[in-house]
């Protein structure tokens, strides 16, 4: 297995999280879209940076309220993918992250949902690119894993495959036991958060809340089990939204973060 973070468990800036993703020994990064909008210098810039931390840009995103969108927005929708997937070229990252619909406009249509991820596949495979599509527990109509892995299957895409995260999952109580029934080579990354058990809002609950694993309430050994079962060997990342995380030094919890990845680690 690969281990990854992504840039926004930390604070500081987008350098100094590089820096400190690359010193706790992790082997690659995922960028988000607020990163390269905040970034002021250039695209191949960054692109250099993490590759003179030897880091790989592993994953870019998220592409958000795509599948399923009102036919007036696809054009446009369409449009912003290109431009993604040219803006991944020049950094070199190959994976890009679809999270699941939550508009109200959204249709629950899953053939329809299907189609959409079918073309976007089309186009990704133009530029060499591979989409995870990921089930937000709070997504408007797919928001259950196997809702997603349904969805990638009617879409028959090569360049299509799930995200698989593990936080999602467990906010949702859903059984982990089915995720055996998706092949390991249709994963496209993992993402890995643990957390405590809370009465909130499942978005608020996300984007504050999400802690290393071993440090909430959650069963992380079952889920590794299962990653272990379907002989998962691809990249794991960290995706943690905290607010404490955010505001302590980035190489501090950088370094926390590996060592909770050691049980898996261990295990592989």
């Amino acid at each position: 297995m690969k281990f990854s973070m992504a840039t926004v468990c930390l604070g500081g800036s987008l350098e100094e999280r590089l820096s400190a993703i690359s010193a706790a020994g992790y082997h690659g990064v995922e960028i988000f879209e607020q990163d390269l909008s905040m970034h002021t210098g250039s695209t191949n810039e960054l692109k250099t940076i993490a590759e003179d931390l030897g880091l790989e840009i592993m994953a870019f995103g998220p592409f958000r309220d795509f599948e399923g969108a009102p036919d007036g927005q696809r054009t446009e929708l369409f449009h912003k993918a290109r431009q993604k997937f040219s803006q991944m070229n020049e950094l070199g990252v190959s994976r890009l992250l679809v999270c699941s619909n939550t508009s109200i406009d959204g249709s629950g249509d899953m053939s329809r949902i299907a189609g959409d991820l079918n073309e976007l596949g089309n186009l990704a495979q133009q530029f060499d690119i591979e989409i995870g599509y990921e089930a937000l527990s709070w997504g408007r109509h797919i928001w259950d894993y196997r809702q997603a892995w349904e969805a990638v299957q009617l879409a028959d895409h090569s360049s299509v495959g799930i995200v698989i995260d593990n936080w999602h999952i467990m906010a949702r109580e859903l059984p982990l036991e089915e995720i055996q029934e998706i092949p390991a080579e249709k994963i496209v990354f993992v993402q890995l958060a643990d957390a405590p058990k809370m009465q909130l809002e499942l978005l608020e609950w996300s984007r504050h809340h999400r802690c290393f694993p071993g440090q909430g309430d959650w069963d992380m050994e079952q889920f590794y089990k299962i990653l272990g079962k379907i002989k998962y060997d691809g990249w794991i990342s960290h995706e943690i939204f905290n607010d404490k995380f955010r505001v302590a030094n980035p190489k501090t919890i950088a370094m926390d973060g590996m060592r909770s990845l050691l049980p898996l680690s261990q295990n592989s």
